[in-house]
């Protein structure tokens, strides 16, 4: 028996998984590019603590090639993360969107990511910005 995700709706998945962290620390996904002429991408979720509040935030920044994702107070054991897919970039002719969730249940536990990535030809919609 053999498990394929079919496209729906102008959106296919190509990367799908769930990692926990080890000791807290930074999880970093890579996105290869199969054209060589095109650069990997590399996402990396932080995982931070802040005393003054408890309410979840997150942080997105691009260094180079690799988008880092915040991830501030996500101790949540019934999950935190986004509402709905938001884009990341672009992989040739699509645009590449995230979507995931984050289980942790103290801000020492170690964290459990679940994430999909998928991709949209560009010429039907553009992304939107993410919601939490």
């Amino acid at each position: 028996m053999k498990l394929i995700i079919e496209p729906t709706d102008g959106y296919e998945v190509v990367g799908s998984g769930s990692v926990f962290t080890f000791y807290q620390k930074p999880i970093k996904i890579k996105i290869e590019e199969s054209d060589p002429k095109e650069n990997d991408m590399y996402i990396l979720f932080k995982f931070l603590d802040d005393i003054s509040t408890t309410e979840p935030d997150v942080k997105t920044t691009v260094d180079d090639s690799t988008i880092i994702i915040s991830l501030v107070n996500y101790n949540n054991v019934l999950g935190t993360g986004t509402k709905d897919p938001f884009r990341i970039g672009t992989s040739g002719d699509n645009y590449l969107y995230l979507h995931f969730r984050v289980y942790g249940a103290t801000e020492k536990s170690d964290k459990l990511l679940h994430y999909t990535i998928f991709t949209q030809k560009k010429s039907i919609e553009d992304g939107e910005s993410v919601k939490l």
